[in-house]
């Protein structure tokens, strides 16, 4: 079976929630109301304050992108995640991103991008290298968006159940498989591979690297040479 390197993407490789400046920039070109973006943006702050759950937050904020987009072509969706990630990956990638996602791509059989931010720019992380790209998915009947979430990847047991049926999907082995988080949301999907690691750790996804013993990297001490040697040791 083959091995893999499971990437989580929002404070992980780019810095930031695409999930919001992806509705910001929707908003800004009047394709959905923009009543919604500062919900969004609401509610987004409350928790970075620690007035609300990362949970709650991760179960609002898709649901409010969702009803946002009830009755927009998806097609036109579609056209503008392709014009704001050309925009958005250079401003925002953090400047290990590249290296450590072609060392990984050098030393695993795939390098697979799993995200709770929509699959629509998701898709669209030009020139980093990933084999396949995941993404929370909103419910669309006939090329139109119903205004439904059909698959909330933020959540870490839906993440985690994502990260399985890709396993099954692509032939992975998961326990000689790496997978990179920063939130106690990526938690479940961490907890299925060889080696889990943490990169840009929230205080909680820290408490639970210390807990576990997993690995876990800020920006200023990631070792990526490291990470390659016990990567190298799963295979």
């Amino acid at each position: 079976m083959l091995s893999c390197a499971l990437f989580d993407i929002d404070g992980t490789l780019l810095r930031g929630f695409i999930i919001r400046s992806f509705h910001e920039y929707l908003a800004e070109h009047r394709v959905v109301d923009g009543k919604y973006t500062g919900e969004i943006t609401d509610i987004s702050d409350r928790n970075v304050r620690g007035e609300l759950s990362y949970r709650e937050t991760a179960e609002r904020v898709p649901a409010l992108f969702a009803e946002s987009l009830r009755g927009v072509e998806v097609e036109l969706v579609e056209s503008h995640a392709e014009v704001f990630m050309r925009s958005h990956v250079p401003k925002t990638l953090l400047w290990y991103s590249r290296a450590l996602v072609a060392a990984m791509r050098a030393t695993v059989d795939m390098v697979i991008a799993l995200s709770g931010s929509p699959i629509e720019p998701i898709r669209r992380l030009h020139g980093l290298g990933f084999h396949s790209e995941y993404g929370t998915v909103f419910e669309k009947e006939e090329g139109i968006y119903t205004g439904r979430v059909e698959s909330n990847l933020i959540l870490g047991e839906v993440k985690a159940e994502a990260a399985r049926r890709i396993a099954v999907e692509h032939g992975v082995d998961l326990s000689r498989s790496v997978a990179f988080g920063d939130s106690d949301q990526d938690a479940a999907t961490l907890g299925l591979v060889g080696l889990p690691i943490a990169l840009n750790p929230s205080p909680r996804m820290k408490s639970i690297c210390g807990e576990r013993g997993w690995l876990w990297y800020t920006e200023e001490s990631i070792n990526i040479r490291r990470i390659v040697e016990l990567a190298s040791q799963l295979r």
